[in-house]
């Protein structure tokens, strides 16, 4: 009997892998990170907009020094990765953990000058922030060579485990803060850490450089992170100019966006192999659906926008009504934040690094100028204004950069 081939059916099969690999990481992430948003808003609530204004500033610089210092190593490690080249990844990873402490180190002398909180919070942010940076990086390549299972579990029981844990010891009596910082940084060392020995790719950590010039596009992903790393001194630079209350009302609503961030980083993973191997045509075409995609949660969040006021309330209480203003904005630009993360990995997969790089330094730069001059006549509103302008600034250029794509 004649088989009968489905026309469509040999492209399904093609992606069905790739699809559940997308779904398992998605979930896996869905379920952590809803824990550690739960975990971020319970301490809004307990903190208040005053203190959680001055959590948020220490964690917006640790953020943005440790964007700085990470040279683009992550991104690079995964293009490399999927390209093969072994010793380059093992050499990223080895970069990894210097840059990392470096960061460390150095963001806990600032943190603590600028954002008023004690020295031991400050101390604990830095150890999680160094030791998640390199777990995260493990992350994407256990997703690259087929350790999902291990991830998962990884992403999972963090999540999990930080909730657990910040509401047991804030039940014995320590404050909210320190009862978060400590849980976080304990779970994440214990996880990261085995997260690291278990999976073990074709690669290895390297202090030694290879001398291929596989190292080249390292530079323009170095630009490029440290760019983005600055936009996140945004909350700092919201504190200085306004409040630390201020700062907390835009921080605390920025918190919804984690689900659309969740989402992104789970697309930029699994796509940057396939987006590396693929060909500029079906990367532009995949930069356009997404684009379709950021043009409809748009209009959903248009809608969304109606019943602000009652979100806030709901979700972190009357004392933060006045964020009301702010979580409009948040919302119009949550669809192209998603959007522009998983381009620019599709972006960076193709050798686009320079163009990536100039986008995001026009972009961040704005950024810096908008968020201190729109805050200072509509507050925590106007910094949420700057977030969705730059958001969609950012959109449109790499949508530009995709119609350049064809015909190379």
């Amino acid at each position: 009997m004649r088989r009968v081939q489905i026309p469509g059916m040999r492209q399904f099969h093609a992606i069905k892998p790739l699809a559940g690999k997308l779904l398992g990481l998605t979930a896996a992430r869905a379920i952590g990170q809803a824990c550690s948003m739960v975990a971020s808003i319970l301490l809004a609530r307990w903190l208040g907009p005053t203190e959680f204004g001055a959590y948020a500033i220490a964690i917006s610089i640790f953020t943005a020094v440790s964007g700085v210092f990470s040279l683009g190593i992550p991104a690079f490690a995964l293009r490399a990765a999927a390209l093969g080249q072994m010793q380059a990844t093992g050499y990223s990873l080895f970069l990894n953990v210097i840059m990392s402490t470096s960061a460390a180190i150095i963001g806990t002398a600032i943190a603590f000058v600028f954002s008023g909180l004690p020295l031991l919070p400050m101390i604990l942010i830095a150890l999680a922030v160094a030791i998640e940076s390199n777990g995260e990086l493990r992350v994407g390549l256990g997703t690259e060579f087929g350790y999902t299972r291990i991830v998962n579990i990884f992403l999972i029981s963090r999540g999990i485990l930080v909730l657990l844990g910040m509401l047991l010891l804030s039940y014995l009596g320590l404050p909210a803060l320190t009862a978060f910082l400590t849980t976080r940084a304990i779970v994440v060392a214990i996880a990261a850490f085995w997260l690291m020995h278990r999976v073990n790719g074709p690669w290895r950590s390297t202090s030694k450089a290879p001398t291929d010039g596989s190292l080249r596009p390292l530079k323009h992903m170095g630009i490029t992170s440290a760019f983005v790393a600055l936009k996140s001194f945004d909350v700092a630079i919201l504190g200085a100019v306004a409040s630390a209350t201020t700062a907390g009302l835009f921080s605390a609503v920025t918190r919804i966006t984690m689900p659309i961030g969740l989402l992104s980083g789970s697309l930029s993973v699994v796509a940057m192999g396939p987006s590396t191997r693929s060909s500029a045509s079906k990367a532009k075409r995949t930069v356009y659906y997404l684009a379709a995609i950021a043009v409809v949660g748009l209009a959903i969040a248009g809608v969304l926008s109606i019943w602000s006021t009652q979100i806030v309330t709901l979700i972190f209480g009357a004392e933060f009504k006045a964020a009301a203003g702010a979580l409009r904005w948040i919302l119009i630009g949550v669809p192209a934040l998603g959007t522009v993360g998983v381009m620019s990995t599709v972006m960076q997969a193709q050798g686009r690094t320079r163009d990536i790089a100039w986008q995001v330094g026009v972009t961040s730069t704005l950024s810096l100028i908008l968020v201190p001059v729109l805050a200072v006549y509509f507050g925590a509103t106007g910094a949420a204004m700057a977030f969705a302008i730059v958001l969609w600034l950012g959109l449109i250029l790499r949508l530009n950069t995709a119609r350049q794509l064809i015909g190379e």
